[in-house]
């Protein structure tokens, strides 16, 4: 019997991000998900033509989901993210390097 040789697999290597574009997006996308992160609000999915009736009684077919943890929310993120890359612009402080900065810290 043939023993099955294993692959070590070399551990994952984590470079620096090094775009500015990226980490300024992150940064924006990260913000907008903390200013909702305690939203109790919730999307009552549970309208429309879904209702089942029984006995004379309508019944609402769907769910409530968490706005928190809802599609609409991503959506909206990106959105605001999209606004906001406006208020970036190209920094060349340095020979042959660009740099994002944002044009409100000015």
């Amino acid at each position: 019997a043939k023993k099955k040789s294993r692959a070590k697999k070399k551990p994952a290597v984590v470079e620096p991000l090094t775009c500015g574009v990226c980490e300024a997006m992150v940064q924006v996308i990260q913000a907008e998900v903390r200013k909702k992160e305690n939203d109790t609000t919730t999307l009552d999915l549970r309208w429309g033509l879904t209702a089942e009736v029984k006995e004379g009684k309508a019944r609402r077919l769907g769910k409530v989901i968490p706005y928190k943890r809802s599609e609409l929310l991503a959506v909206e993120v990106m959105e605001h993210v999209c606004d906001s890359m406006k208020d970036f612009g190209v920094y060349k402080g340095v020979t042959g390097e660009s740099q994002l900065i944002s044009l409100s810290r000015l």
